[in-house]
């Protein structure tokens, strides 16, 4: 190759990267009231965007855009971080009768019902999720197909089974082999029923790998040890139907507050909740949004399981823990607990396009977060829980949603998400 030939090929690949960069131009939400997730809210502002990244936030006035920008108007919205759900079934549908169609569904999962719901998700405003118990080697494809761009959806992190102890060893053994297989997060059930040493194994070797441990309670006793393990976080009410904690509980949580830890807790009000409302008017089941681009026959399968709504399965003693459900999230709030929205989507009637914002409704509802609280446990504080950033900032990840209506004052307005951007990639 004579130096002619190499110069002509160094100017058409320069080429080729400025075509690339020009196809690549920037987008920017003008007009709306921007909430970063810090701070008071801005009116009549600006997120600018290019590629995945935000690269500018500020009022109209002194944000100025470049030549080329595109101009999505948010003129009457509200425009936030992308939301982000701690606690999603990405191999479920939200099915009524989880033994009949779990044989079912669990061969569709890789190909059909997650890539499904993966985009049925990030449309509702998810832009970020933890894949919870669902198979870890589902939950790591899908992680990877997600972040190559060969699949549309929420950025997913991977929690994969969630691990329950067991007298021969095998829950912590498989903890390690899930640690070296890649998982994000460990979680383990019932805190209660492990030896002491083996929680503190599992959490040492967790952390050793930079990983987090988050505990799922089965009843409120195994608040206790879970803490003095040291997990990260706490999942759920367990099944106490009192409307408070152990004096001990409550101690343990104080304690991690006045440490400066706080105990991170995702309360997965969302199936208790939506029992109560559907009980009383399920027709938001059949909002177009629950079933839009799903196969024929699994939509009417799943329909069918909702119909009618008393033949769905109920969590666990429903009736008698929901009246204490709010009593029980104001108590460790106020003992110091920070609440994260992890909403469950994917269990019984709880179908994810409508999972997080049902989880954000109840925290508001019953568990007495102001709607900014409430926002908060789904963006910046639920990144957090992940190590990550979630406000919206320069050099943050172009996550970012636009809502119809004030719902830093009603959270009812997350119903009305208009523009959805996930990594500065529009999809809604």
């Amino acid at each position: 190759m004579n130096p002619w030939q190499v110069v002509r090929q160094g100017v058409f690949a320069v080429w080729c990267i400025a075509c690339l960069a020009a196809e690549a131009a920037p987008v920017a939400l003008v007009g709306g009231t921007v909430w970063t997730g810090a701070g008071a809210p801005i009116p009549n502002a600006v997120v600018l965007m290019e590629g995945e990244y935000i690269t500018a936030v500020g009022p109209i006035a002194t944000t100025p855009l470049p030549p080329d920008t595109e101009v999505v108007s948010s003129e009457g919205m509200t425009v936030l971080p992308g939301l982000v759900d701690l606690a999603v079934q990405t191999w479920r549908l939200g099915h009524g009768d989880p033994p009949r169609a779990d044989p079912l569904l669990r061969p569709l999962a890789a190909r059909v019902i997650a890539p499904w719901v993966l985009a049925n998700t990030v449309s509702a405003g998810v832009t970020r999720v933890v894949d919870l118990d669902s198979p870890l080697a589902s939950g790591l494809a899908l992680r990877e197909r997600v972040a190559g761009h060969r699949l549309p959806g929420p950025q997913v992190k991977v929690a994969g089974p969630v691990f329950r102890w067991d007298a021969d060893g095998e829950a912590v053994a498989g903890v390690r082999k899930a640690l070296e297989e890649g998982v994000d997060v460990v979680v383990v059930d019932a805190p209660e029923e492990w030896p002491a040493a083996d929680l503190v194994a599992v959490v040492t070797a967790s952390h050793a790998a930079g990983r987090r441990v988050w505990a799922r309670l089965r009843w409120g006793a195994g608040l206790v040890p879970a803490l003095l393990a040291e997990v990260d976080a706490i999942i759920g009410l367990g099944l106490d139907t009192a409307p408070t904690w152990s004096p001990e509980a409550l101690a343990a949580v104080r304690s991690r507050a006045a440490a400066g830890r706080p105990v991170a807790w995702l309360p997965q009000l969302a199936p208790l909740a939506t029992r109560a409302r559907w009980e009383q008017d399920a027709e938001a089941l059949d909002s177009p949004e629950v079933f839009r681009g799903l196969p024929t026959l699994l939509a009417q399968d799943l329909r069918a399981s909702w119909t009618p709504y008393s033949a769905a399965q109920s969590p666990a003693d429903a009736a008698l823990r929901a009246p204490a459900a709010g009593a029980r999230v104001s108590a460790l709030r106020e003992a110091g607990a920070v609440v994260l929205a992890g909403s469950g989507a994917g269990s019984p009637a709880l179908p994810h396009a409508l999972a997080l914002r049902e989880e954000l409704f109840a925290l508001v509802r019953q568990g007495g977060l102001t709607p900014p609280e409430a926002l908060r446990a789904a963006t910046v504080d639920a990144a957090a829980a992940l190590g990550a950033e979630a406000a919206l900032a320069p050099g943050a990840r172009a996550d970012v949603i636009a809502v119809r209506g004030p719902v830093l004052e009603d959270i009812g307005a997350l119903r009305d998400i208009a523009v959805v951007f996930a990594a500065g990639r529009r999809v809604k």
